[in-house]
Formats: structure tokens, sequence, C-alpha cells
């Protein structure tokens, strides 16, 4: 995931080891496409693995509509 830190998950893909993130400017583009250049060949698969995990975790329908479940009747 090559993010903006103006999207309000970015705090999770960022804890999760799923993506990169920058500012919301045409630098911080710039910084997102040559960091995820950089990586490595092993880099990349494992940064995508951790991100379908964070999104597994964190926001696959079920997953939030459980936690929403949890909220409304506590």
């Amino acid at each position: 995931v090559l993010i903006s830190n103006q999207v309000n998950i970015w705090q999770e893909v960022i804890t999760a080891g799923g993506g990169i993130v920058a500012d919301d400017t045409a630098e911080g583009t710039k910084y997102l496409l040559n960091s995820w250049e950089n990586l490595s060949v092993d880099e990349r698969p494992a940064m995508g693995l951790n991100a379908r995990h964070c999104f597994e975790k964190k926001f696959a329908v079920n997953t939030a509509a459980q936690e929403m479940l949890h909220a409304v009747s506590n």
C-alpha cells in the first residue's frame, strides 16, 4: 500500500508493515514511488502479505460488522 497521511487508515497500514506513507503532495508521491522501487525483491511480497493481513484484521466487511456490533452492544 502506498498511502497519503491524509487517508484515515494510514496508521493501521504502517503499524502492520503493509505500506509506505507520505504527505499528500507531489513530493510525497515521488517519495512513495521511489521507496517502492527501492524495496528488495523480498520486501515487496512481504509488504503485500502484511497489507493483506491488515485488511483482513481491520477492514474486511465481516470484521468491521463484528466490531460495530460489539461497540453497539456495550
